[in-house]
């Protein structure tokens, strides 16, 4: 077996609604990122865009959804911007989009820089960036934990005198759950110290060289999390619909999603106005955005914005298979400068879960028990391992052992979540 979908429904793609701005248009990818981003691509060629893509290579699996391709290190935004430069004059794209956190700020300013539709190159910088995103909310009044920033021990231990424990330490420029570190006690603060100094570094992901060696630590906020999926654009900001999360306890690595999110018409209203207030505090417009809350007794506080769709396939597969609602295809929309067609066509439910490895060790053998197996609302069951492969457990990589998913739909959040579970329970992994 190879990396990619082992069950995979002919009506995985939900053909969402695509405004008709799209048609005959020229969109810029930023970065093909990796293989469960391809179905960012191929609802781009559905929408008939055309897809310039810049970034280090072009993978194999994305060259038949991409026209032409700009390369570039990404990691380097000016040098992207120069390279760019001769390709816009000879075939202009006319918008530019990313579906990976690290590359908000670059689209930003290569919509700046060539006079394109985009987000405000100062909001987008704010979005990438936990400590000013933090401020920019205090500013604003809005609920959030304690926080304070470090670059040092001196500097975390004083930042723990203030905020208390238990809490979290986090790099300032990092996204997908890398780098996060519980600490429950003051004793356990220095062995916490000693692994960010250890794994929170470039060398063990490039993430890490955004903010390099800047730390934010931050109140524990028990309570569930939930993320606000939607889109800021003319001025106005549009919430989609909530989705509910689940993560592990330890390093906040998502471990699964659902949406629609299931609570009362009170708490959704706080919630769905919190993610607004807290977009309009950065000053995003002209992009999508994916607000990250936590329901805490003394009521929803944010976590962190970002200025891009949600990822996990919460924007390629849940919102679309329940709502019908295209996330990408008004990701493109807004980048193209035009109104994202957000009405909804029917109201179903869709979740994800991701299997974890417990151990690390290469993957021997993948095994799903297909005479046990229950396909009924199965979209897609996929494998991010082959055997062969290696399995690594946080803090050496903190999403590595994420080693297969679940996509499934039903007529509710509750049955769908179900669906998934009881899917998983039928595939197992050989980790020697």
């Amino acid at each position: 077996m190879t990396i990619g979908p082992v069950i995979q429904r002919a009506d995985a793609a939900v053909a969402a609604g695509s405004p008709s701005c799209l048609e005959g248009r020229h969109i810029l990818f930023v970065s093909a990122a990796y293989l469960y981003k391809v179905a960012t691509l191929k609802a781009a060629k559905r929408s008939g865009l055309t897809v310039s893509l810049v970034g280090l290579e072009l993978p194999e699996w994305a060259r038949p959804y991409v026209d032409r391709f700009v390369e570039a290190d990404t990691y380097d935004e000016d040098a992207t911007i120069e390279a760019l430069r001769r390709p816009f004059e000879e075939a202009p794209f006319e918008g530019a989009v990313t579906f990976w956190d690290r590359d908000v700020g670059l689209v930003a300013r290569v919509a700046d820089a060539f006079g394109l539709p985009g987000c405000p190159v100062e909001a987008a910088a704010r979005a990438r960036n936990k400590q000013a995103a933090r401020e920019a909310f205090a500013a604003a009044g809005l609920p959030q934990p304690r926080f304070a920033p470090f670059a040092s021990w001196d500097e975390l231990v004083e930042a723990a005198r203030g905020i208390g424990f238990p809490l979290v330490c986090k790099p300032l420029g990092a996204s997908g759950s890398k780098g996060i570190f519980r600490v429950e006690r003051e004793p356990d603060l220095r062995g916490a110290y000693e692994r960010i100094e250890r794994f929170v570094r470039p060398e063990a992901d490039m993430m890490f060289s955004y903010h390099r060696g800047r730390y934010l630590a931050e109140e524990f906020m028990p309570g569930p999390e939930v993320s606000v999926e939607g889109f800021a654009f003319g001025g106005d900001v549009h919430v989609v619909g909530v989705t509910e999360k689940r993560t592990t306890d330890d390093h906040f690595v998502e471990t699964g999603h659902a949406f629609p999110a299931r609570f009362d018409v009170e708490t959704a209203r706080s919630v769905r106005r919190l993610a607004a207030d807290a977009v309009r505090a950065l000053g995003l417009d002209g992009c999508p955005f994916h607000v990250e809350i936590k329901l805490t007794d003394e009521g929803p506080k944010l976590v962190e914005v970002n200025g891009r769709v949600g990822g996990d396939l919460i924007s390629t597969h849940l919102v679309p298979h329940a709502s019908g609602i295209g996330m990408v295809e008004g990701a493109f929309a807004v980048a193209l400068g035009c109104a994202p067609d957000l009405r909804p066509r029917f109201e179903r439910a869709a979740s994800i879960r991701y299997l974890l490895a417990e151990r690390a060790g290469a993957l021997r053998a993948w095994h799903v028990d297909r005479s046990s197996f229950d396909p009924a609302g199965v979209v897609e069951l996929a494998f991010e391992k082959e055997p062969g492969d290696r399995v690594v457990l946080p803090p050496e990589q903190f999403v590595d052992y994420r080693i297969a998913y679940v996509v499934t739909e039903a007529d509710d959040t509750a049955s769908a979540i179900e669906r998934a579970e009881r899917a998983l329970e039928h595939v197992t992994a050989e980790i020697g």
